[in-house]
């Protein structure tokens, strides 16, 4: 039998994909992370990326919620 938490966050998803459009982006999108928060090395491995990218001739942009969220 599911928990009832389960069966809230699967009802939470059904109305966020009922509700929502996905849209198609002009370039490709990388995402870094996890619901685990800190000490995990992301922010490290989106440095390293950045300068790999930008050593490939392209122009990274790294997008953040920020703390405190």
């Amino acid at each position: 039998m599911k928990s009832a938490l389960a069966l809230l966050y699967g009802w939470g998803v059904r109305l966020d994909q009922a509700l929502t459009t996905p849209h198609r982006l002009p370039s490709p999108v990388f995402s870094v992370g996890n619901i685990a928060v800190g000490g995990r090395g992301k922010t490290p491995f989106v440095i390293w990326l950045c300068r790999w990218l930008e050593s490939q001739g392209l122009k990274p942009v790294v997008l953040t919620r920020g703390y405190g969220r």
